[in-house]
């Protein structure tokens, strides 16, 4: 992922002489401000799901089943957010976008449940 963004900072930086949507480069921030603020938004709530329908399940394959469905879906929107940014940062030559890539990364690594987490959640 930071190679990732690595790539699009570079070719954000090299497309901002030629950027082909250079003049709406504000109302693509915004816009993908609001799409980052709406992929938070949905990523938690799957996320909350997650761990209310874990403690309900009475199996651990049962729950990590759960846990791969609602986290793959919940990550994914994260994604969608992030690769908005990468397309915007493109389109308008303007790399400021690619901060819009950080909340992915923080969710991705501080809210997908691992192992352990399931297992201690399935023991309440």
């Amino acid at each position: 992922a930071v190679l990732a963004v690595a790539v699009l900072w570079w070719v954000a930086g090299r497309s901002a002489n030629a950027a082909p949507m250079a003049e709406s480069a504000d109302v693509l921030f915004m816009l993908n401000a609001l799409a980052s603020v709406g992929a938070i938004e949905v990523g938690y709530a799957l996320k909350r799901m997650i761990t209310a329908r874990v403690m309900s399940r009475d199996t651990e394959e049962a729950a990590f089943g759960q846990v791969r469905a609602l986290g793959i879906a919940s990550v994914a929107v994260m994604e969608a957010s992030a690769l908005t940014a990468g397309v915007a940062a493109f389109l308008t030559g303007n790399a400021l976008n690619l901060a819009f890539v950080l909340p992915f990364l923080a969710f991705a690594a501080l809210f997908f449940p691992s192992g352990a987490r399931v297992a201690s959640l399935m023991r309440r």
